[in-house]
């Protein structure tokens, strides 16, 4: 499968780029994939392949974006990567690729559907939002509190955390970094650290999509696996029933059985129905 990697920001002496695989159809409509990974680690790079196949084959064009990451990059940074690149999908990619700026959906896995959420609360914002596994609340205490989850892994060191993400502005990672993540959620300083605000509840629920939600929201499709021990089902629920209580078109589809990353075991006939949820959904709004 062709594709084309396009630096779209140059910030803090860091290099921010997109993969962007192609459509021969013309003036396509496009889905904006952001990755997961805590606001960490994760990289434009890891996409998963079955997906970026059925977009491209039901005639999308994927741009797969990276970011600045944490905790060098807080989170008020991280958003302003985001509204970039959504910028430039919208103004600069019809020419370079041939896409239709009208038909855009911003699709999001983790952490990278958090951000994906947040883009339907922007002055600039997509056709439509695809949620894996995300969260829209930054109100609640799982950021500030350790999680018994990751509690039940092996102890991350402060040490190896800290050396495993060294100093420099990066965007994009491979699993080099995720101690870090497992570090922040042992000590319950995820908050701190990787969203870098205080407890200013003010400025958190500026950064909560589900706090933010209005009539004109994107319609959007949110998926969760009930047995999520890394981003609580919970979340997903509650995001949609936001989106309900503003009259927002949106769909919840919960999977019993299936935990974080389920999207990855496309062995199972539940996840391969999954992505064919997706693509109609795709199909209905853009």
């Amino acid at each position: 499968m062709h594709v084309q990697t396009v630096e779209y920001k140059r910030v803090d002496g860091c290099s921010i780029c997109a993969d962007v695989y192609g459509s021969s159809i013309p003036s396509s409509p496009a889905v904006v994939y952001i990755h997961g990974g805590g606001l960490i680690w994760g990289s434009r790079k890891r996409v998963v392949p079955e997906q970026i196949s059925a977009f491209v084959g039901q005639g999308y064009t994927v741009i797969s974006i990276d970011h600045r990451l944490a905790p060098q990059t807080k989170l008020p940074s991280i958003v302003e990567d985001v509204c970039d690149a959504l910028s430039w999908v919208l103004d600069d990619c019809p020419r370079l690729f041939d896409i239709d700026p009208y038909r855009v959906a911003v699709f999001g896995r983790s952490a990278g559907a958090y951000l994906a959420l947040l883009s339907g609360t922007l002055a600039r914002k997509p056709k439509a939002v695809v949620s894996y596994f995300g969260f829209g609340d930054l109100l609640t205490d799982w950021g500030n509190k350790p999680s018994g989850y990751h509690l039940s892994m092996p102890e991350v060191s402060k040490k190896r955390a800290y050396e495993c993400i060294g100093s420099n502005v990066i965007s994009g990672s491979g699993e080099e970094r995720l101690p870090f993540y497992i570090y922040c959620r042992q000590q319950g300083i995820w908050m701190r650290e990787v969203v870098g605000l205080n407890r200013d509840d003010r400025v958190l629920k500026e950064y909560s999509p589900m706090h933010n939600v209005r009539s004109d929201y994107p319609p959007t499709l949110l998926m969760h696996g009930e047995e999520d021990k890394d981003v609580d089902c919970t979340e997903s629920v509650k995001m949609a029933n936001a989106l309900t209580h503003a009259g927002v078109k949106n769909e919840l589809i919960t999977l019993p059985g299936l935990g974080h990353s389920f999207d990855r075991q496309m062995g199972d006939a539940r996840v391969r129905e999954s992505l064919e949820s997706m693509l109609a959904f795709l199909r209905d709004n853009l």
